[in-house]
């Protein structure tokens, strides 16, 4: 192989469980020996090295996707050695969209759980994309935080593209306000991505960190943060094989032409701070609502059908949380919540 260093030592080593222990049924599902290998290396350095050194090659890794627009991790044309082992789809991207799918999932005991399910059904045969998407959704069920199993697959290992995005923002007093534009690289494969996606505001007071679910072309979020950004960082964790189409700009009309039109649907939470529960009325016919934590763990989620509700609160720990109210037509709405 020519050197020893740990990377590719891990890479060969995951291949005993990723290629030997289950291999690709076909050579169309390469991904299930190549893709999962390259990700150990980055599980392999997070574990033994550090965190950013990981975060750094992810990094690097997401880049070469992104060299080009086209390309799937399904191997459709197995005719060619070059395409069935090709660095930037079967190697690469293989590895950005696991590391994206640990993301959506926000829950590693669950994530490496489904890993382990798929060894385990398919132990000394043969495996391919599908068989790994089952043992998700024998784990997660169907839809993960909002996000279907299914789609996320179909898009990200049988389709092209990525998604581009445009991101703008405004602060009026306490009241910010973000727009999202999405569109994609391929729109004739794929016309829209739907993703979480963490956003990291600095202020005077310290980092706010939300997550939002991006599942439209242009979407308007809603938060309450009462000191000023100074900063504004968009996926500052590399969870995402994604390009901005410009900068992030500070828009001043946002407020001006969102703000007024939510704050009239906006329902009244008290008591907040609050030392236990939290009640909330004014909602809307039909809302769903979604408590997460400062680093974007859904702690709670209910649909209901009553405009009075109750947020529970009194077995978690004290801090920041934020409520994701959504439903209808209208745009999510983020409340911050304070539990004492």
């Amino acid at each position: 192989c020519g050197n020893f260093s740990g990377m590719l030592v891990a890479h060969e080593l995951a291949h005993q469980w990723f290629g030997d222990h289950v291999t690709c049924r076909t050579w169309s599902n390469i991904f299930v020996n190549e893709g999962m290998a390259s990700y150990s290396e980055d599980l392999f350095y997070d574990h033994f090295n550090s965190h950013f050194g990981m975060l750094e090659d992810i990094r690097q890794k997401q880049s070469s996707v992104l060299s080009y627009d086209t390309g799937t991790i399904f191997c459709p044309d197995t005719s060619t050695e070059a395409r069935i082992f090709d660095s930037r789809l079967s190697y690469d991207k293989g590895a950005c969209v696991l590391h994206t799918l640990r993301f959506v999932v926000n829950n590693d005991s669950l994530f490496f759980t489904a890993y382990r399910l798929y060894q385990q059904q398919l132990a000394d045969s043969t495996g391919t994309i599908d068989d790994f998407k089952n043992s998700f959704i024998s784990v997660l069920g169907t839809t993960v935080n909002g996000i279907n199993l299914d789609t996320f697959f179909n898009q990200w290992y049988y389709q092209q593209g990525f998604p581009l995005y445009k991101v703008s923002w405004n602060q009026t007093g306490s009241s910010l306000a973000v727009k999202i534009i999405q569109t994609t690289a391929v729109p004739s494969s794929v016309s829209l991505f739907q993703l979480p996606i963490d956003l990291v505001f600095t202020t005077t007071a310290g980092d706010t960190a939300i997550r939002i679910l991006n599942n439209a072309d242009t979407q308007y979020y809603y938060v309450t943060i009462p000191d000023s950004i100074t900063t504004f960082y968009f996926d500052p964790n590399y969870w995402l094989i994604y390009k901005l189409n410009g900068p992030i700009t500070h828009d001043l009309t946002l407020i001006n032409t969102g703000i007024s039109m939510v704050q009239s649907q906006r329902p009244v939470i008290a008591p907040n701070p609050s030392n236990g529960n939290w009640q909330i009325t004014g909602l809307g016919a039909e809302a769903e609502l979604a408590l997460f934590d400062i680093n974007g763990k859904t702690v709670w989620h209910n649909k209901t059908y009553a405009s009075i509700g109750t947020i529970p609160g009194t077995d978690l720990p004290a801090g920041m949380y934020f409520l994701r109210i959504s439903g209808g037509n209208a745009a999510p709405v983020f409340e911050k919540l304070i539990k004492d």
